[in-house]
């Protein structure tokens, strides 16, 4: 049984290099936009207004896509819970769907979502 690398998988599954950062600049207020593996996996690229384990506001935000299954690309909200000391999910806020499964044209949507968030907060 041959062992495929991280780097290898992730290409065989159509990403493309930075695996370990955003391929788009993003506005300030966003980090991330590393390849995660979400469980199972699930390859997606995810940006947030918020650093893992951190508290900063009672709702932040996260802008995620998985290139492996499909061309959509969301926005959706997370609010902060006392008990499990970290955010979890609330609602998607929007949904955009890129004119084809690419993992640059799926980036460039998910700035786009940013920055119309940004614009509305």
């Amino acid at each position: 049984m041959s062992r495929t690398s991280r780097k290898e998988f992730l290409r065989e599954l159509g990403y493309e290099e930075p695996f370990d950062k955003s391929p788009v600049d993003i506005p300030e207020e966003w980090n991330g936009g590393a390849v995660v593996n979400t469980g199972g996996n699930i390859m997606c690229r995810i940006w947030r207004t918020w650093e893992t384990g951190t508290r900063s506001e009672d709702t932040e935000f996260e802008v995620i896509y998985d290139l492996s299954q499909d061309a959509s690309v969301g926005l959706q909200a997370y609010t902060w819970d006392e008990e499990y000391e970290g955010y979890t999910f609330d609602h998607k806020i929007e949904s955009r769907t890129a004119d084809e499964q690419d993992d640059h044209i799926q980036a460039e949507i998910a700035k786009e979502l940013m920055k119309s968030h940004n614009l509305d907060a």
